[in-house]
């Protein structure tokens, strides 16, 4: 509940000093030719590593090869206050000309008239991306996609194994999925599976890949109106619920460290796992599996979305989009991606790269992006995901009935809209 206070608390204090500023800087125009100017760029991608500039130095370095006259300074950003700092800016005019931003908060900045128009620009070489959506609101596009990601289901193959399951057999289904779950908590000292709650974003975000692999969704095609009192979102949240009889409940962090532990046989994780365990837990053996189908329909995944933006402040346009646009090419964005590991270039194919021959860990999450889905791109949704959110925890942790939490839920949504 904090972090959705906080979301509004940092936009709705935007609003109101942009209103003072009146509505910010003017337009600002592009020095051109080849006068020598600086771009800043922020990024949070490579937060949690400490060689994140390393990571994105060979891009930047190879776009002021190509560009001598354009010098591009670098501040890494943090999840943890990134937001704040990037509203701080636009608050007081003093932007930089790109940053990377997580795709839920496009839709904010946008609606508050703090980012450039590109839709024209972005023309000649939209066909050489994908996930445009996470960069396009009512119709018009206002950035461009760089990097994507998925989920997928982590498996502790030594507890399989003590279970008397296959790891090398996954669950393909819900129905799999809940017996595996029931026979490592009856025959090991492991929890089946791990339920994250308690939390806001990575509560709905596991959910979701369980609904949306059901076929539900929690607002209809147009996003005018709620759905997330389906039949088949009610049979998502009775599954989800079953299945918390044989699990660990819990926060991400808590989650993540009984798995690393040996303590959780399956659970929901990002593509960041095939690195971080094998380093905070080197004696685990475990493996990657995709989200099993539901009943239904066939699996899908939550995608995040890194994109980049230009500010409407920026006074050098033009070249902060040739950053941007080289950036996101397909060939800087494929070499960032196999720095990175964990993130995956937004460009057609990707999943067909020869780097996921040779990491087929990845390459269960690299093959999800094609049913993965994201949130859509409207300024309710930071409220209206709070509504998910009550409703699963309600059912899993209140033992309330999935179909009044959910119709509780489908009120407070359409009030919401």
């Amino acid at each position: 509940m904090k972090k959705y206070l906080k979301y509004a608390a940092i936009f709705g204090g935007l609003s109101m000093m942009l209103a003072a500023c009146n509505g910010g800087s003017e337009e600002g125009s592009s020095s051109g030719g080849d006068d020598e100017v600086t771009l800043d760029f922020w990024f949070f991608t490579g937060e949690d590593d400490p060689d994140s500039e390393n990571t994105i130095n060979p891009v930047i370095d190879s776009f002021i090869e190509e560009n001598p006259n354009i010098n591009v300074n670098l501040r890494q950003l943090t999840w943890d206050n990134g937001l704040e700092q990037i509203t701080t800016a636009f608050a007081g005019n003093s932007v930089p000309d790109v940053i990377e931003l997580g795709d839920t908060w496009f839709a904010n900045f946008v609606e508050e008239g703090v980012l450039a128009n590109v839709s024209e620009q972005v023309q000649p070489i939209y066909d050489n991306h994908v996930n445009w959506d996470t960069v396009t609101y009512e119709d018009d596009v206002y950035g461009m996609p760089w990097l994507m990601s998925s989920r997928a289901m982590y498996i502790n193959t030594d507890i399989f194994e003590e279970a008397g399951l296959d790891p090398n057999s996954p669950p393909q289904n819900w129905e799999e999925m809940l017996e595996y779950a029931k026979q490592i908590e009856e025959n090991t000292d492991a929890s089946g599976f791990g339920i994250h709650a308690g939390e806001p974003e990575a509560t709905w975000h596991y959910f979701m890949a369980t609904a949306w692999s059901n076929g539900a969704d929690v607002l209809n095609e147009d996003n005018s109106a709620s759905t997330i009192n389906s039949p088949e979102m009610i049979e998502a949240l009775e599954f989800y619920k079953e299945m918390s009889e044989y699990s660990l409940v819990s926060q991400s962090e808590v989650i993540d460290s009984e798995f690393r532990a040996g303590n959780i046989g399956m659970s929901f994780s990002g593509a960041w796992g095939v690195f971080s365990i094998p380093r905070d837990a080197p004696d685990l053996n475990f493996d990657v599996a995709p989200i099993p189908d539901g009943a239904q329909a066939t699996a899908s995944s939550f995608a995040g979305g890194e994109i980049l933006v230009i500010p409407e402040g920026s006074e050098n346009k033009e070249e902060a989009f040739m950053l941007m646009e080289h950036v996101a090419s397909e060939e800087q964005a494929i070499d960032h991606m196999q720095r990175v590991g964990s993130m995956f270039a937004a460009v057609p194919g990707v999943e067909e790269h020869e780097f996921f021959d040779e990491n087929p860990q990845l390459s269960v999450f690299a093959g999800q992006l094609e049913s993965a889905k994201s949130s859509p791109a409207i300024t309710e949704w930071q409220s209206i995901s709070r509504h998910v959110v009550e409703a699963v925890e309600r059912t899993l942790l209140n033992g309330v009935d999935p179909t009044e939490s959910l119709n509780d839920a489908h009120e407070k949504i359409e009030n919401e809209l």
